[in-house]
């Protein structure tokens, strides 16, 4: 349902129809109207003799008026009769009570249309079914507390301070209402303010108290991505006043300012703002409101560093680079900190996201996951947080699982998050892209792309939220075409598309970080292949210190491979071998297709080195390596790494003196070589099928269609 600034469904012409959250809102005008009358005599005749019913009957009465209670589309009493005594509860009930009953609310219908009935309703039976206290000894009672006590309740208390003029007007729509005429008088939630309808006026009826109805449009115009509306009506909802202080809570509105700021990718006002909002935390000595926005300050992405074009020794750029390390050392003086009390576990998985960028190990950065398990964990009277906080310990859980090489058991905490949590919550978004991530890896293509497009999965997504799930698309789609070779499709079709990349996600990383080694272990690759052995030893031998000193187990099964190639081609067959067999179990698990295809790849290669002195048997068992290289190629349908192991495999054959084997696979070779060839030439269709949804996707978004709320 999409809703204007102003607050008002723009879907429904009824503005000041009341709902169920209405009812029960001290915000809210509470107006006495016909049906509320009905419902408080349909209480009155039940609650006192509740135990000369049968149960069956007593129970429907009871959801009959809690239905009612809702005031979401109040009933005609005539249609309050027939539920009350319909036929299925005739059936079940003793015999002839609900025609007795029936009988009773008519002649009670008849009874309401004299005002002093309707006075003695609400002034004095009400006293027997508990209202004013309940009587030792009873048990079928609307307590104060309980919801038709507090519904029961406003009711009498409305009627108790309406003026003679309110109270003449309500019972001549009273008589309206019961002779099935529709009401022509003004019962809005707008009549409760006009002077002289209560007579007994109290400080909330005179009172203007603060709505959430600004707060609304607020969150509609950040899921459409209209930052003036925005911040507008975030101004606007924080000006109200919610306590009787004499200034509205302004601390507030730059603290929520300054977070959807942050979260819109409007990094520069929120620097602007988060130096204001310190300062009017600290006069008003709100040490909460100080924590939070001193927190979201150290999530700001530092400054870009100028660039200069003069000698690398130059002054100035020295000196830029002093401060620039000045103020990561404020951010992070010490690597092990007391955890303060009141400190946010978010601060803490924040923290570990910059510890991942500045490469530290796996089990420091598990610590970091405990201490945040930890704040979260803390006693009721110390510190309560959000429950939904434990998920996102989790997601980060398994994002640490992942990069110490152990995918099946971050899929527990992706279980997890994903049975807690709601669609449309950023945290189930970014689980869900990873788990399509690891079946993509797994050569799984139609699973990862089903888990991205499911409805459960963008039916929900806010603008902030579509550039995520839109980029994340875009990149398995391209990694898809690099792999089939789909180089004209990446060139004419994916490249003009390409989605914006986010300040966030173009943080600085350190030499060690495994964005830092992913990139070592591709840039290896691409030497080896350029022949240049010497930058590609370099390269690979940091990448392999830095994933084992910081215990990036994946990271680390990705670089063997390069390294043992290498070590192939300078003639260290042992060393080759050694360091595959030390990965070859892990890599067995199947985690990632690709990586497991490799290394049986190299390690064919290997035996076909070492068969000058083994003999038949090693070549025998390259080959078994080799179909199986062969198999994880065809489900990744890597075109050009299925050639170079079919190759190799007519290599061995000829080794071996099999020339039907040797054949087919030569045969095998040139299929696979023309598929390449074709794919090489021609767009993929299903691809631009699926991101023309994307795009209807963010219209939908664009327009609002996605916002539920």
């Amino acid at each position: 349902m999409r809703r204007r600034r102003d607050g008002s469904n723009s879907s429904s012409p009824e503005r000041n129809k009341r709902t169920a959250v209405d009812s029960f809102s001290a915000s809210k005008p509470f107006v006495l109207e016909p049906h509320h009358i009905w419902w408080t005599a349909l209480v009155t005749l039940v609650f006192p003799y509740a135990e000369l019913y049968s149960p069956e009957f007593v129970l429907n009465v009871l959801q009959v008026l809690f239905r009612e209670t809702l005031d979401v589309r109040p009933a005609s009493w005539e249609q309050i009769i027939l539920d009350v005594c319909k036929e299925e509860c005739g059936r079940k009930s003793r015999e002839g009570e609900v025609l007795d009953f029936r009988v009773i609310l008519h002649r009670y219908a008849h009874k309401l249309k004299d005002p002093m009935s309707v006075h003695k309703l609400m002034m004095e039976e009400s006293k027997k079914i508990g209202l004013a206290g309940a009587q030792p000894g009873e048990r079928f009672v609307a307590t104060k507390r309980s919801w038709f006590g507090i519904y029961l309740r406003r009711c009498r208390l409305a009627y108790m301070k309406l003026s003679e003029a309110a109270l003449t007007r309500l019972h001549k729509a009273l008589m309206e209402w019961l002779d099935g005429e529709s009401i022509s008088y003004d019962l809005s939630t707008e009549i409760v303010e006009e002077p002289g309808y209560n007579l007994i006026p109290t400080f909330l009826d005179s009172a203007n108290p603060g709505t959430t109805d600004s707060y609304e449009c607020f969150e509609y115009d950040a899921h459409v991505g209209d930052v003036a509306g925005a911040v507008d009506n975030l101004r606007r909802y924080f000006d109200q006043r919610f306590t009787p202080g004499k200034q509205p809570p302004r601390q507030h509105v730059l603290n929520a300012l300054v977070h959807y700021s942050l979260t819109s990718g409007e990094v520069e006002m929120a620097r602007l703002m988060c130096s204001e909002a310190m300062n009017i935390a600290r006069t008003v000595r709100d040490r909460r409101a100080l924590m939070d926005v001193t927190s979201l300050a150290r999530r700001l992405p530092l400054k870009a560093l100028p660039t200069f074009h003069d000698d690398l020794d130059d002054s100035r750029r020295r000196q830029a680079l002093v401060e620039r390390d000045a103020e990561q050392a404020k951010l992070n003086p010490q690597r092990y900190t007391v955890i303060q009390q009141g400190t946010s576990p978010l601060d803490l998985l924040f923290d570990i996201r910059l510890w991942i960028n500045a490469g530290e190990s796996i089990s420091f950065l598990f610590r970091k996951c405990f201490e945040a398990i930890g704040a979260f964990d803390l006693p009721p009277e110390l510190h309560i947080w959000p429950l939904d906080i434990q998920w996102e310990i989790y997601a980060v859980d398994a994002t640490l699982w992942r990069l110490a090489g152990h995918a099946t058991v971050a899929e527990i905490g992706d279980d997890i998050v994903l049975r807690n949590t709601k669609p449309g919550t950023e945290i189930r978004l970014y689980t869900l892209c990873a788990r399509a991530r690891q079946f993509f890896q797994q050569g799984q293509y139609v699973k990862a792309f089903a888990t991205l497009f499911d409805g459960e999965t963008w039916s929900h997504l806010g603008l902030v939220q579509y550039q995520y799930w839109s980029n994340e698309v875009w990149h398995l789609m391209w990694d898809l075409a690099t792999r089939r070779c789909q180089e004209n499709f990446k060139r004419q079709f994916l490249e003009p598309r390409k989605p914006k990349v986010s300040p966030f996600e173009t943080a600085e990383t350190g030499k060690k970080s495994p964005e830092a080694i992913r990139k070592l272990i591709v840039e290896a690759s691409k030497a080896l292949t350029a022949r240049d052995i010497t930058r590609a030893t370099m390269m690979i031998i940091d990448a392999l210190h830095y994933a084992e000193v910081n215990h990036y187990w994946y990271l680390y099964r990705s670089a063997v491979p390069v390294f043992a190639d290498l070590e192939l081609q300078r003639g260290k067959i042992q060393s080759a071998r050694h360091v595959l067999e030390q990965i070859l179990p892990q890599v067995a698990r199947g985690e990632d297709l690709e990586q497991r295809a490799l290394v049986y790849t190299i390690y064919a290669k290997v035996k076909m080195a070492q068969s000058k002195s083994g003999g038949r048997v090693l070549l025998e068992d390259a080959i078994v390596d080799l179909k199986k290289a062969e198999a994880d190629y065809m489900i990744l349908e890597m075109h050009a790494s299925v050639q170079d192991v079919l190759y190799l495999q007519a290599i061995v054959y000829e080794a071996l003196g099999d020339v039907v084997e040797r054949d087919g696979a030569s045969r095998d070779l040139i299929k696979v070589e023309e598929l390449e060839k074709m794919m090489m030439q021609e767009l993929d269709t299903e691809m631009i099928e699926l991101w023309d949804i994307v795009c209807e996707v963010g219209v939908a978004v664009a327009s609002g269609d996605t916002h539920w709320p």
